[in-house]
């Protein structure tokens, strides 16, 4: 619940809501968010919502999230990932003497197939299309970075379907 709207549009950009979106709102706009952010029975709504997607999160093999609620990080520790709204960024520590011949990548627009150094780090159905030709990975400082370019804008709940 907000005290007032200066609140709101802290929290509103702390979600990743951008300044440009935020202007395009009208006073009208967001005293409708305001008003539905204040409501109780909103509220027990999103908390319902939140406490679903935890108890899936759970069963999809979510580990926990970063200090910050930016990345997952998957059960067993092999990679991490970000979800961003036009891009989902797969991270995977590697030792220094990773190299790029190490890693084997095989991307499609519904499937992905990543190994370093012959260990299978993630497989499967992608939750949603990507475009392969705009897809690209790199090492860097002890990190693979797998950057996934989605087809369609949307949120990811997951890197792979079960």
């Amino acid at each position: 619940m907000f005290t007032d709207e200066a609140e709101m549009v802290s929290k509103m950009k702390a979600i990743g809501m951008t300044d440009a979106m935020l202007a395009k709102l009208s006073p009208e706009q967001r005293a409708q968010i305001f008003a539905l952010a204040s409501s109780p029975e909103i509220l027990a709504k999103a908390q319902e919502r939140v406490s679903r997607e935890s108890s899936a999160a759970a069963d999809l093999g979510v580990e926990g999230r970063s200090a910050d609620g930016s990345a997952t990080l998957v059960k067993g520790g092999m990679y991490s990932w970000k979800d961003e709204k036009a891009q989902a960024v797969v991270e995977v520590a590697v030792d220094a003497t990773t190299l790029a011949s190490d890693v084997v990548l095989v991307l499609t627009a519904d499937r992905v197939s990543l190994a370093v150094k012959g260990v299978e780090v993630v497989a499967g159905e992608l939750f949603q299309s990507v475009d392969p030709a705009r897809c690209v990975h790199a090492i860097a400082d002890g990190t693979l970075t797998l950057t996934l370019v989605k087809k369609t804008p949307m949120r990811w709940l997951q890197v792979t379907r079960k």
